[in-house]
């Protein structure tokens, strides 16, 4: 075959999906015949027409390829044509008198990460994910002294890593398609939580407000926006108004309330949903933004920051 550009081999890819069978060839300018080769994944691919790759008889007539897929009929066939130094328009003519031209254009950008979709790996992602902001409002009701002790304190710990555990363990039931930096994921939830109260044993307020804003905000956030994807926001297409919404609806009046039950001395309600709101909206705002820092730690640090300082200048410390 003879080509246009002298530049590179050309990776040829025919799929007819009535077969089933992906059918692939390398085609190495000044030789006559084909090469077994070529993995699309690596490759900038361009769209051909089908039809181009017939001969006069309507059958392909590539050269050493008798059997390539695809007669006039073949409706649901696709050809692609990727060259791998380049996004240039390419043509050739093989013996058989087949015509190959690509469409003008640039290469195929490489397919970004699987959307993420409600099926039951992330059901059971959201279950582990929000059942811990429970916690926030029972913990209250247990009688224990204010600064909590250090007992307390290893015993809070000893349920986090247990429960962190055996999500690391049963991983797989959870994860997405193509999740990376999982286990900082994971361990980065209890962690903010932890240090919060290592920081601040006086406040266990401020740990039980970054619980709920991790649990039940960013895990409603998530399953609202999964079943109303509508509304991206303008600097982060990938989350939404209502996503975000549903952060601040759920996790507001649900950590004031656990902060409200935790202090002490007691604050009034008003004066605790200032301070929760605050630190919510920081933390919905940071969860909002288009950045790789895992979600649970930019969630959790924010809140936390947040709520120390609103309480701070509204109470004191």
């Amino acid at each position: 075959m003879t080509a246009a550009s002298a530049e590179g081999p050309l990776v040829v890819a025919g799929l007819n999906s009535g077969l089933g069978v992906d059918f692939m060839a390398e085609i190495d300018r000044g030789q006559s015949g084909l090469q077994a080769g070529g993995q699309p994944g690596s490759s900038s691919y361009q769209r051909i027409r089908p039809d181009l790759l017939l001969g006069s008889s309507g059958r392909s007539s590539l050269p050493g390829s008798n059997n390539w897929p695809g007669s006039a009929g073949d409706g649901n066939r696709e050809a692609m044509l990727a060259r791998r130094s380049g996004g240039s328009a390419q043509s050739g003519r093989s013996a058989g008198g087949v015509i190959l031209v690509t469409e003008v254009g640039q290469p195929e950008a490489p397919a970004g990460p699987e959307p993420i979709r409600l099926c039951a790996n992330e059901v059971r992602r959201r279950i582990w994910h929000i059942s811990p902001g429970l916690l926030a409002l029972i913990l209250p009701l247990i009688p224990h002294p204010d600064p909590l002790p250090v007992r307390a304190l290893i015993e809070l710990f000893a349920l986090a890593s247990l429960l962190t555990i055996s999500v690391l363990a049963t991983y797989q039931a959870i994860a997405r398609p193509g999740e990376r930096y999982w286990v900082l994921n994971v361990v980065s939830y209890p962690a903010t939580i932890i240090l919060t109260l290592i920081l601040f044993p006086g406040h266990p307020e401020f740990a039980a407000v970054v619980l709920v804003t991790i649990a039940l905000g960013d895990g409603s956030a998530t399953v609202s926006g999964l079943l109303w994807p509508r509304w991206p926001l303008p600097w982060n297409r990938s989350k939404t108004w209502v996503g975000t919404a549903t952060f601040l609806l759920v996790a507001g009046p649900i950590a004031t309330l656990a902060y409200w039950l935790e202090s002490r001395p007691p604050v009034h309600i008003a004066l605790a949903a200032a301070c929760v709101f605050t630190a919510v909206t920081i933390a919905a705002v940071a969860e909002s933004l288009a950045v790789k820092i895992s979600d649970n730690l930019r969630v959790g640090l924010t809140a936390a920051v947040g709520i120390v300082v609103a309480h701070w200048l509204s109470i004191g410390f």
